[in-house]
């Protein structure tokens, strides 16, 4: 009676714990000078944000929030007239601080929880909450305290080069050296507060006392670099000869807290020998070969060390005499290049090839009577592999540059990357050896694809403008992975793409008719997954066995990795006003929504919400006039789990293309009279959108950005600047 007369409980969680916009501040400020002996440039910036809790800032209270400072200086400087030099220094200062509540938990409360389970604070002003739905949103973000992070990073890179022509002209000699590092310290001021409906305490959370926690900074990196590089070049004529041949040493050292499960420090160290020798002729014929041997200390001595090959060659067709009359080609170059390259990192740890050991189960002594002695046992983590070494990578690609009409340019490259030796699980070794499956050399993937790009360039009086395209398409399949058998022959990994999602296929809705009298299926496979009804989603019988199970189960869309990703970018300039536009999208993408946005999906699961698209659900009940199985898009509504409707299947794989506005700029540029007046070098004062539309069925049908299907939303903003320069 209380929701009809408008007096039930309706609290929009998104609307009472989130502002609807928040301010954003970034502030620059450069010096360049200097002369012929040395120049230098200094850059130096703030930037401001906050996030969009609804919450006060203050010691104990905080909005999602970050304040950065940067300062980034170049100076580059002669020494007599062989020795030139470089030394950059970037540094950064990172402030953050938001509630001590964990926001991906906090976002999906807002989805999960309902609208009339309680009031934000009951009458007396105690904080709402119960045993099935603890965690008030609002009150998350406003009584659990803050958690706070400094961070401190510092990189800096110094090179020498060196020109022996008083030796042998064309002769150098380069050493570069790099510092890197980056530390971060918590600090929590924490509490708890008691839930209550009416005057009654719920849980046994209580109101609590402030605690500080503070760990000083115990996250952090380091990162050194060396280099030494000793080349030729030299112009013969026609012949130009360009060559080098360097050494390149660096060691990571990390923090254990970076380490994930290791939780130790780990050292990341490698060296690289390198060479190139290019060569051209009379400008036109272009070749190039090159090399690397690169060694790391992730393998075995004697393992460290591959050697890795490259060519390359180019003609540029415009320069030859049979290419004059084509006056509508005003550049023509052709590539080739072939090559391999190696990757050495594994997420799954380091090392492999050192025996390591865990923590896993318990045995029992002791007496004969009475309770044993229970005592942790230690097993082998995974076999060690001797043999491991890096994953090897060869690359083929094929190019084309082309000018035309002196407006348009053109670029388009083809490609093939075989990737061979990936580190991944030997599934092959029998499971009787009792332990987790080695990893080796053994996986196996090819990419194809290409890639473009156009710029036409123009103008019509004062009026200039230029338009860029650009789009990749990639294609990849397994090769080869070592993959457990599957029950059914279309459910195996191998050749198809990496990420493709398997399950069932959807075939409708099981109807009334297909059920007799007592509730038991007729005519129909019989699902492995739990009883059914009407209105529960149907899935095909791909062997014919009268079973539906995991014999059954197919490829049911692409992966989640868009196949191509193309982008637009415009500008236009008319008396000191310009106008910039930048589109993005992708295509050929698709996404499981209940993986990525499950509580926006299941209706009602783990008590939770349910949302528009639910509307539309499978209903018989004639006896109220309700029918909708001619156009139902959802299963039938259930308070519990159901297994059957909510398994992977096509059914929940959707289309995830989109095409985004990413960018809208419109600025302005002080004429020279009025700059001089001023006294100034430039002004430039513009107004831009950012992240303005999207063009997606899954925004427009379910409501769902196909970018960030769940947690923090992405950020539409909208911004105003100006730009001096003295």
């Amino acid at each position: 009676s209380d929701y009809k007369n408008g007096a039930g409980t309706d609290v929009d969680w998104h609307d009472e714990t989130l502002k609807k916009n928040t301010p954003f501040s970034s502030a620059d400020l450069s010096f360049k000078g200097g002369g012929d002996n040395a120049r230098y440039y200094v850059l130096v910036n703030h930037t401001q944000s906050n996030g969009f809790y609804d919450v006060q800032n203050d010691d104990q209270h905080s909005n999602a929030q970050m304040a950065q400072y940067n300062i980034r200086s170049n100076l580059d400087f002669s020494v007599f007239k062989y020795v030139d030099g470089k030394m950059d220094l970037g540094g950064r200062i990172e402030n953050r601080k938001y509630p001590a509540y964990t926001g991906s938990t906090l976002w999906a409360n807002l989805e999960r929880y309902p609208n009339n389970i309680y009031p934000v604070r009951n009458d007396n002003g105690t904080w709402t909450g119960t045993m099935v739905y603890p965690n008030n949103p609002v009150a998350s973000i406003r009584e659990l305290g803050i958690n706070t992070t400094h961070d401190r990073s510092m990189q800096v890179n110094y090179s020498l080069k060196v020109r022996l022509d008083f030796l042998v002209e064309g002769l150098y000699l380069t050493e570069a050296v790099s510092f890197s590092n980056w530390t971060r310290g918590s600090r929590n001021i924490t509490k708890d507060y008691a839930r209550h409906i009416g005057t009654e305490i719920q849980t046994s959370n209580q109101n609590t006392n402030y605690v500080v926690s503070d760990d000083y900074g115990t996250n952090q990196w380091d990162w050194k670099q060396w280099q030494l590089t000793a080349g030729y070049d030299k112009d013969l004529g026609l012949h130009k000869i360009k060559t080098g041949l360097s050494y390149l040493q660096s060691v990571r050292q990390v923090d254990q807290n970076q380490n994930g499960e290791a939780g130790v420090n780990t050292r990341y160290a490698y060296i690289n020998l390198s060479g190139r020798a290019a060569y051209s002729y009379n400008g036109k014929y272009l070749g190039e070969i090159s090399f690397a041997h690169s060694g790391s200390d992730n393998y075995k001595p004697g393992n460290r060390f591959v050697f890795y090959p490259v060519v390359s060659a180019g003609w540029i067709v415009s320069k030859e005499k049979f290419m004059s009359d084509l006056n509508a080609v005003d550049f023509l170059k052709l590539r080739a290049s072939a090559g391999q390259v190696g990757y050495d990192y594994f997420s799954e740890g380091r090392y492999l090839y050192q025996q390591y050991y865990k923590n896993e189960g318990s045995y029992p002594t002791g007496a004969s009577t009475g309770e044993p002695t229970w005592n942790g046992a230690i097993v082998n983590a995974y076999i060690a592999n001797p043999e491991i070494t890096a994953e090897k990578s060869a690359k083929y690609n094929l190019g084309m540059d082309v000018g035309l009409l002196k407006d348009l340019s053109v670029t388009i490259d083809g490609f093939v990357d075989k990737r061979s030796g990936i580190v991944s699980a030997d599934n092959y070794i029998m499971a009787v050896v009792g332990m987790d499956a080695p990893y080796r050399n053994v996986g196996k993937v090819t990419t194809k694809g290409f890639e473009f790009k156009a710029t036409y360039e123009n103008k019509s009086g004062a009026l200039k403008y230029n338009i860029t395209a650009m789009g990749t398409y990639v294609k990849d399949k397994i090769d080869y992975m070592a993959e457990l058998p599957t029950a059914s022959p279309y459910a195996s990994k191998t050749g198809k793409s990496i990420g493709t999602p398997v399950g069932y296929e959807a075939i409708g809705f099981y109807d009334i008719s297909d059920f007799d009298a007592g509730g038991n299926l007729i005519d129909n496979p019989v699902p492995s997954m739990g009883a059914v009804q009407p209105g529960d989603i149907k899935y095909r019988n791909l062997n014919d066995d009268n079973v539906i199970d995991e014999r059954d189960k197919k490829e049911t869309g692409h992966t989640s990795f868009p196949d191509f990703v193309y982008s637009f970018a415009a500008q236009l300039d008319y008396k000191g006003f310009d106008l910039r536009i930048l589109m993005q999208g992708v295509s050929g993408r698709d996404v499981n929504l209940l993986s990525g946005a499950y509580n926006k999906v299941v209706a009602f699961e783990n008590n939770g919400n349910v949302y528009e698209w639910a509307k539309n659900r499978w209903a018989y009940y004639p006896e109220q006039d309700i029918d909708t199985r001619s156009s139902a898009t959802y299963p039938r509504l259930s308070k519990e789990y159901n297994t059957n409707n909510y398994t992977a299947s096509s059914f929940w794989i959707k289309d995830g293309s989109f095409l985004k506005i990413r960018n809208i700029e419109l600025g302005y540029n002080f004429p020279k009279g009025l700059l001089s007046v001023l006294k100034l070098g430039s002004a430039r004062i513009y107004i831009n959108g950012i992240n303005l539309f999207t063009i997606s069925s899954l925004l427009s049908e379910y409501n769902i950005d196909p970018e960030t299907m769940s947690g923090y939303p992405g950020i539409k903003s909208y911004n105003a600047g100006l730009t001096i320069g003295f």
